[in-house]
């Protein structure tokens, strides 16, 4: 009796020093589980940023070209406007010319 007292009692100490082996166990998966939880969720946010800052890079650009259009459109426009003076101005210069070279030809005759 005496001899399966002291096995139960080594059976019982080796019991014990496995459950504690295997909190300690637990406990470490589980600080790995969140550091690993941890560094995802980090570059999950990294990640994000990145993509708002592209995504405003973008927008920028966008709004960069959008201005560009409308000062070409703009430029195209004033030019047209300063062709269509001068064509006008030709018109009547050329008009005026004829007039004269009319003048000129009627005192000849």
């Amino acid at each position: 009796e005496g001899a399966l007292r002291a096995e139960v009692t080594e059976l019982k100490g080796r019991l014990d020093k496995a459950s504690a082996a295997a909190e300690q166990a637990a406990a470490d998966f589980a600080r790995r589980e969140k550091a690993l939880e941890i560094k995802l969720e980090s570059a999950g946010l990294e990640q994000v940023a990145r993509l708002e800052e592209a995504q405003r890079a973008l927008e920028t650009q966008g709004a960069t070209a959008s201005k560009a259009t409308k000062v070409a459109s703009k430029a195209a426009e004033a030019a047209a406007c300063k062709a269509t003076e001068a064509a006008g101005k030709a018109a009547e210069a050329a008009s005026k010319a004829a007039e004269v070279a009319s003048k000129a030809a009627d005192v000849l005759a």
